[in-house]
């Protein structure tokens, strides 16, 4: 397998931002543009080695390693030439903004693609629309199919080379240095536009394959033998095109170490990043966004042979982001892969994102915000028993419009995924784990195993008829408390998880929801599904006790309801013991029930609600409400029907009649675990509405509502209680559609009430309306004034908040008002002197008045 044949296998050649520009030239007028720069360019490559003094530099060296040197020199100066055609003004080049702020916050170091201003990205975009991807793209593979050609000729003179002049030769052309380094041990320091090096054990400092800091939009660094050391401090190193091309190509067989800084070892943005090692165990260690890593462009790492070592803390071995595409493939050998920092929170900048993985930034709820779709990430293995660890987002995981592939083609394999691994997918996205052969075990501890979520699809497939073990337990640094769902779990609309193994006796080992297991829907018209087949074997099942639904078991078929099933072998006998249960009879009547008659029912029941949050009381709107919705049948609703999401629907209603029942109901609806109570200190869950509407704290129990409800039920103000409900479901929906003012105003009104739990939700809003629309990056979108008017209020109700004092100071420094600032930040130390923001506004503070 070559670059250039799996480049094309993929089909990669994605659509330019300026892509009409370069089909209407054609061929033929490019060509002339060519000649016509090569004419007005002096000292280019060619032109220098054809020179007197080139020749009298080379003249120690072999006709035919010349001759097949300069072969090379012509097709890397062709290739330049044709990639400086990719941009309008005839010159491609990195843009001027450092590649890693793509991804991480400059001063607070805060990942952007998850609800954070994109401003920095779209400054991205600006700079690709300026030059066409279809043109790299194809460029690079035209030169990756002649440096193949060229290989093989270039390797068997550089064996009959006998030299005896300097060992190192180095010419200098228009596009950067030419370098000729001999088969002994070398040393090569700086960036060169070309670096050939024919053996021999050699350090390599600097670039190494890096077009950065070079006049040409392109590097090439070829060592044809030898154990190499590769070091590099900086950014963009060993393989690495930043608005352009570098190749990194050796081609020895012996084992090679590899270190470097960010965006690098296969690292293309804007451009072609490749690093391919022939072979030997080698190790390969970079800081972030490598090994295999695009973002509006290409990075690729090819390892044809070797047991291999590879740690990355972040976005790499195989990893994209927007419009990019990023592959490992690893060809042979038993390989160990690190990704992500152990103990690193799961959203941290260095706890992963890779290993197969991908993720475009999802946006703040601005209207008009763009939210940047992602890229494709591949992790390629065809042979090996192989060892991976990810702590966050790795081995097929998928975030945001992306595509996570993790393809295993044999041996018996080791997956360690702490969170959001082992096909994993959100928003939007799809994630596959495809493993063909081998005895394997999978680990993992949260949103593992096939984890879908919102519209998004996740596929773990085990090929083979070999033993495996699946196991949702804590593993790596993961804390009890962050043991999670996994094994063919969905939740969200529309998720979809499928986990199929294809035989062998089999383990699967659970400690929380899964094996074919779903999070119920706050609504009918929005399930997930998720699915577990086991298709050989004699299997053996281990459920957590929060199992819904049938027992899993060898042999058997298990339902949840409508949303997901389990079988064992192609099998009708059902997993649970007494088929005349009552649990089982809502299952075997509810599979009967048309879900558009519930789908139609909720979506009259939410009309009916949402008509009433902003209705004036005993308005002819209302009136009509009520007759369609009379108290009964809003009880028998509430009461008696197998959904609970309709239940609570009805409920809801009951509470806008200032119907006592209404409360009663909702707070025995709490057994049904969905996605309203999932997450319970969360502002839209079900039980921050009841604490609202009850004063009632947010409890963790069943039993303890009810009690606590008991004891406060008589003297409930039914009136003031759905004013309340009503104005936190009216700052919900103004802030999902960017609504501040009128936050700033349903706030205003409800500070007189002595509400806590409301006191904290706009609290909790205008502060993040604050951080919004006073951020550094916010651009257009932002407001200072609006900002700090939201933050004071902020900081008024929340005057225990240390970030709430942060989004305030952000925004008076963004005006100019530094001693208002620096007074805020006072607060916010005192309160928590610890605080990350804190910490990052204070650094940006202070490097803006450095000299």
């Amino acid at each position: 397998t070559k670059p250039s044949e799996l480049l094309s296998s993929v089909e990669w050649l994605p659509g330019s931002m300026s892509e009409a520009k370069t089909e209407a030239r054609g061929p033929a007028a490019e060509d002339r543009d060519k000649a016509l720069a090569s004419r007005s360019i002096p000292n280019l490559p060619t032109a220098v080695f054809d020179s007197a003094e080139g020749q009298l530099a080379l003249g120690h060296v072999s006709s035919e390693l010349r001759a097949e040197f300069r072969r090379l020199i012509a097709v890397a100066e062709s290739a330049a030439l044709a990639l400086n055609h990719c941009q309008d003004d005839g010159k491609l080049r990195p843009p001027s903004i450092a590649a890693e702020q793509f991804f991480v916050e400059q001063w607070a170091g805060q990942l952007r693609y998850k609800n954070h201003p994109t401003g920095m990205q779209e400054r991205f975009l600006e700079e690709a629309s300026r030059l066409s991807l279809a043109c790299i793209n194809e460029a690079s593979l035209a030169l990756l199919e002649e440096l193949e050609s060229l290989l093989p000729d270039l390797q068997k003179a550089s064996a009959e080379d006998a030299r005896t002049g300097p060992a190192t030769v180095r010419l200098d052309s228009a596009f950067g240095p030419i370098v000729l380094g001999s088969a002994g041990s070398n040393r090569y320091e700086g960036d060169a536009f070309l670096t050939l090096d024919t053996g021999g054990d050699d350090r390599w400092q600097g670039g190494a394959g890096s077009n950065l800091g070079l006049p040409s939009p392109l590097s090439i660094a070829l060592d044809l033998g030898g154990r190499d050391e590769y070091r590099c401090e900086r950014a963009h190193c060993q393989g690495a095109g930043y608005g352009g091309v570098g190749l990194l190509i050796d081609a020895g067989s012996e084992g090679d170490s590899y270190q470097s800084g960010p965006h690098s070892q296969g690292a293309g943005m804007l451009g072609l990043g490749l690093l391919w090692d022939f072979g030997g165990d080698d190790v390969f260690e970079a800081k972030s966004f490598g090994q295999g890593a695009g973002t509006l462009g290409v990075g690729l790492l090819l390892d044809q042979a070797g047991n291999d070592l590879a740690v990355i803390p972040a976005r790499g071995q195989g990893f994209a982001a927007t419009g990019g595409l990023g592959i490992y493939a690893d060809l042979d050998g038993a390989d160990q892969r690190r990704l992500g920092l152990a103990g690193e929170a799961p959203h941290g900048p260095l706890s992963g994102g890779g290993q197969g993985g991908a993720w475009g930034t999802r946006s703040l709820p601005w209207r008009g915000a763009p939210s940047l779709h992602g890229g494709i990430g591949l992790l390629y293995d065809r042979a090996g028993n192989d060892g991976y660890y990810a702590r966050a987002f790795g081995q097929a995981s998928a975030w945001m419009l992306s595509l996570g592939l993790l393809l295993d083609r044999a041996g018996d394999d080791n997956y360690v995924a702490e969170w959001f691994g082992q096909a994993s997918a959100q928003h939007l996205s799809a994630a596959l784990l495809l493993d063909s052969d081998g005895s394997d075990r999978y680990r993992g501890t949260n949103r593992v195993q096939a984890s879908a979520n919102d519209r998004s699809a996740a596929i773990l497939w085990d090929q083979s008829e070999d033993a495996d073990r699946y196991e949702l337990t804590t593993v790596g640094t993961a804390l009890e408390r962050e043991l999670g769902p996994g094994q063919a779990w969905a939740s969200g609309p529309h998720g979809l998880s499928l986990l199929v193994d294809s035989g062998g006796d089999d383990q699967y080992l659970g400690r929380r929801e899964g094996l074919a297991a779903t999070l119920p829907s706050s609504r009918p018209d929005r399930r997930s599904r998720a699915v577990l087949l086991d298709l050989g074997g004699t299997d053996s099942y281990l459920s957590g006790p929060s199992r819904n639904g049938g027992n899993p078991a060898d042999g058997a078929s298990w339902l949840q309801r409508r949303q997901a099933v389990g079988m064992d072998t192609l099998s009708d006998r059902p997993g649970w013991p007494d088929s005349a249960s009552t649990a089982n009879a809502n299952v075997a009547a509810d599979s009967t029930r048309p879900l558009s008659t519930e789908v139609e029912l909720w979506r009259e029941l939410d009309e009916a609600y949402r008509a009433l949050l902003v209705a004036e009381s005993g308005g002819e709107a209302t009136e009509a409400l009520l007759e369609r919705f009379p108290s009964d049948r809003l009880i028998e609703i509430a009461e008696t029907h197998v959904e609970p999401s309709l239940r609570r629907a009805a409920a809801r209603l009951l509470v806008a009649r200032r119907d006592l029942r209404g409360w009663d109901l909702l707070i025995a609806s709490l057994e049904h675990h969905s996605e309203d109570t999932h997450r319970p200190r969360a502002l839209s869950s079900l039980p921050f509405w009841l604490s609202v509407g009850t004063g009632v704290d947010n409890l963790s129990s069943l039993s303890e509502w009810r009690d606590a409800w008991g004891e406060v039920r008589e003297e409930t103000d039914l009136a003031s209680s759905w004013k309340y409900v009503r104005a936190l479901d009216g700052m919900l929906l103004a802030s999902g559609q960017g609504e501040t003012t009128q936050i700033r105003t349903i706030c205003a009104e409800a500070r007189d009430w002595g509400v806590d739990k409301l006191t904290e939700a706009c609290a909790q809003l205008l502060g993040f309306w604050a951080w919004s629309l006073g951020h550094p990056e916010a651009g257009a979108r932002g407001d200072l004034e609006l900002a700090i008017d939201l933050g004071q209020i902020a900081v008024q109700l929340a005057p225990d908040s240390s970030e709430k004092f942060i989004y305030l100071a952000t925004a008076l420094y963004g005006r100019g008002e530094k001693d208002l600032a620096t007074r805020a930040l006072e607060k916010a130390r005192i309160l928590d002197p610890d605080a990350p923001a804190l910490r990052a506004l204070e650094r940006r503070m202070a490097d803006e008045v450095q000299p």
